[in-house]
Order: C-alpha cells, then structure tokens, then sequence
C-alpha cells in the first residue's frame, strides 16, 4: 500500500511540476524563420547575426568576413557536401528556367576552416557592376533540371539576388560591402 501511494504522490508531483516547467519555459512564437545554410562563418565570432532580408539569426555572425581559396595556397579544411574546388570555382550557376546566373568567383572559407559558401559574381545578370553575393552551398544543386552535368542550379529571382548583401574582396579576405556603394 506505501508503494503504491508513493508511486501515485511522485506521478503527480512530476505532472505538476513537468506543467509548471513547461509553462515558465514558454516563450512567445518566434518571427524569426529558420534559414537553412546560415550558421555563422565569420571572422567575429559567432552571435546574432542578420541574414539577407534583414532578419536577425542566431549563429550566424554579426559581421561576415570571409577568406578567399583563391588567395590561400595552404588550404587543407574540408569542403561541405563533399565537393572538390577544381569542380566549384568557375563553374556557372544558372536558375530554374536555365538562364545563366552567373559564376562561381571564389571559396568562401569560414573560420572553422571548412569552406560551406561560395561567391557568384551574378553583375551581369542583375545589371550591377560588381556584385559578388554569397551563397550556401547548400542551396545549389547540381546537375539538376535544365542543367549540365558541370552547373549548378540556384533558385533565386533576380529580385532576391539584387537584395542580396554584396560582397567585396581586398587582398585575401571578403567582407560585406559598406552601404555607401
């Protein structure tokens, strides 16, 4: 009879106590979308950062530097999905309806030395000079639709591109373009 009531007195306090946990813990409905690709890479540390559209992420840093492949001979990280440089740099990104976005500039390595990003110099196809915007490479697709086995598909508008934050490259690294440009 003592088990029993033992076990139906702890049943209970953990009933109300897993309640009133749970309603200390509630927090309100986050406005913040999950953005797939957008943990933080860059030279600052990681914090609360703010994606492309203005909303702010946590993980992603707060001011994006990243360095260039091109201009680092001794890079030995490792590449997401799997993918070799050879096969990433100059290679052309295109859109759904097979209209040429631009192509891949450079390789975007983060401070954990891995490289997850690229820069798609897309300046002719939203009529901007200079316009390199940074790109998961989680969002490109190879080989996919109307693209060649050598492309990779990206499925922006031109619209979506133009708001992208650009990016400069000086010497070795890339940042983010300041506003004045």
């Amino acid at each position: 009879m003592k088990k029993v009531l033992l076990s139906t007195a702890a049943a209970a306090a953990l009933l109300i106590g897993g309640e009133a946990l749970a309603q200390q813990t509630q927090t309100a409905p986050s406005t913040m979308p999950e953005q797939p690709g957008m943990q933080g890479q860059g030279t600052t540390g990681q914090g609360l950062g703010t994606d492309s559209s203005g909303i702010q992420v946590p993980g992603m840093a707060a001011t994006q530097d990243y360095r260039s492949y091109n201009e680092n001979d001794d890079f030995d990280g490792e590449i997401a999905g799997g993918y070799d440089a050879d096969e990433l740099k100059d290679a052309t990104v295109i859109n759904n309806d097979g209209d040429e976005i631009g192509k891949i500039e450079d390789l975007a390595i983060g401070d954990n030395d891995r490289i997850e990003r690229v820069f798609v110099d897309v300046s002719d196809y939203v009529d901007e000079d200079d316009q390199y915007v940074l790109v998961s490479l989680d969002d490109l697709k190879r080989g996919e639709g109307d693209a060649d086995d050598d492309e990779f598909v990206l499925d922006r508008s031109k619209d979506e591109l133009k708001a992208e934050p650009a990016f400069e490259k000086d010497e070795e690294r890339w940042s983010r373009q300041s506003s004045s440009q």
